[in-house]
């Protein structure tokens, strides 16, 4: 949907999974946190604040930009999508996480 075609793709070279695996690190390290200054104990309660958060603070304004940049609204769905469901997943997996005692 941005026109992209395999040889760009595979010309970004290893800059794009360096950057890709650090940011995705730092999100799953921040929702840990937020997840336990709100004491969640529950992989529910968390994927539910996952999601919540995902939607708020990346699908509205992913949606948003897309809609003033006059690019497709699937495209909007599909990243932001993407973005939810990883949102949710690690949300559901550092609320079901049983703390060590003393932690």
């Amino acid at each position: 949907m941005v026109g992209l075609t395999m040889e760009d793709a595979e010309e970004a070279g290893a800059a794009v999974w360096i950057s890709n695996t650090i940011t995705t690190v730092l999100m799953v390290y921040g929702l840990a946190w937020l997840l336990g200054k709100l004491d969640v104990s529950s992989g529910k309660e968390g994927a539910m604040f996952g999601l919540f958060i995902a939607f708020v603070f990346v699908m509205m304004p992913r949606m948003t930009n897309d809609m003033f940049a006059q690019n497709s609204y699937g495209l909007s769905w599909i990243v932001g999508g993407f973005s939810m469901a990883a949102m949710t997943l690690s949300g559901f997996v550092l609320g079901a996480w049983k703390k060590k005692s003393g932690e």
